[in-house]
């Protein structure tokens, strides 16, 4: 392990470019919260055991209105694990249309 930290702080590593998220939370036109993410947004309805009503956008375009207890919107890296327990695909990591 040592050893591969070595390499690392010598430069000796390749990167690899990924997609980030922006997520906005906006009520009454006003922004409540703005996040960027790597791997997943997660908006929910918080301790209270109760159905939200919400719209989706993506950037910009209207998606969907609907009501439920939250929504998790994930990027191709965060994608993996959702999809394995909903029993759907993962996306390889580099993908850009999803």
């Amino acid at each position: 392990m040592q050893v591969d930290l070595a390499h690392i702080l010598d430069g000796e590593f390749e990167s690899e470019d990924r997609i980030l998220i922006e997520a906005e939370v906006v009520r009454d036109g006003k922004v409540l919260h703005t996040a960027n993410a790597l791997n997943d947004a997660v908006i929910n309805k918080g301790a209270l055991a109760r159905l939200i009503e919400f719209e989706t956008w993506v950037d910009g375009e209207f998606v969907n209105s609907t009501r439920a207890d939250g929504i998790i919107i994930a990027t191709p890296t965060g994608s993996t694990a959702y999809a394995l327990s909903a029993g759907g695909p993962i996306l390889h990591p580099p993908s850009r249309r999803w």
